[in-house]
């Protein structure tokens, strides 16, 4: 799905079409289930993908913040609820 909507990056094909994924690709791709596990909004994910790490490693990590700032919340409300 995430290769589908262009936010995995270029996967290599094998001759007959089926996406070969490299390590670096599975690697991203855990990444970006464990965002998406944790509750990360597609909207988020796609900005996440979006930023250059390389070049702008502090935005990305600043989302990534936001995203665990909204995890700890949930997590205490849930622990409230519960």
């Amino acid at each position: 799905y995430y290769d589908k909507i262009g936010i995995l990056g270029p996967v290599a094909r094998t001759g007959t079409g089926a996406r070969d994924f490299a390590e670096g690709d599975l690697g991203w791709l855990r990444i970006l289930l464990c965002l998406r596990e944790t509750g990360m909004t597609m909207a988020d994910l796609r900005r996440f993908c979006s930023v250059d790490g390389d070049a702008d490693p502090g935005l990305r990590r600043a989302i990534l913040e936001e995203h665990r700032v909204a995890v700890l919340a949930r997590l205490e409300r849930t622990r409230h609820e519960l």
